[in-house]
């Protein structure tokens, strides 16, 4: 298991606090504070006996849900469960962790798993390896 320390280095507090529809995406590219954050595929189609060799589009980037669906009192409380759940999932295999946020959003299929819709980055994580 890889040993991660996390620290969030530019959020968007205006944008952070007002949504609720949060998560935490792991990703290879590099972004911006403000980007827009592609769909995400369903990897899992090719494990269906009949799959057709085309991945399907998701409505949203799949992110680690945290904030329970609520919005937060202050960026304070917001970058407190952050850092949480991002020490809670510090082994997956990316360069960039971003906090997301979108207009709306459903579960995935893994655990603590949500798809966030029409998501844009509100913060950036720096991962210290």
């Amino acid at each position: 298991m890889r040993t991660m320390k996390m620290n969030i280095i530019a959020i968007n507090e205006e944008r952070a606090l007002e949504n609720h529809h949060m998560g935490i995406r792991f990703t290879d590219e590099k972004l911006e504070l403000g980007a827009d954050v592609a769909n995400s595929y369903d990897w899992g189609a090719e494990e269906v006996e009949d799959w057709d060799g085309e991945y399907v589009e998701l409505d949203g980037a799949c992110a680690i849900a945290f904030g329970g669906g609520f919005s937060f009192e202050d960026i304070a409380e917001l970058k407190k469960e952050a850092i949480e759940v991002l020490e809670k999932t510090g082994t997956y295999p990316y360069d960039y962790a971003y906090i997301i946020s979108g207009t709306a959003h459903s579960h995935g299929e893994d655990d603590h798993e949500i798809i966030v819709e029409n998501a844009e980055v509100v913060g950036i994580v720096e991962i210290e390896k």
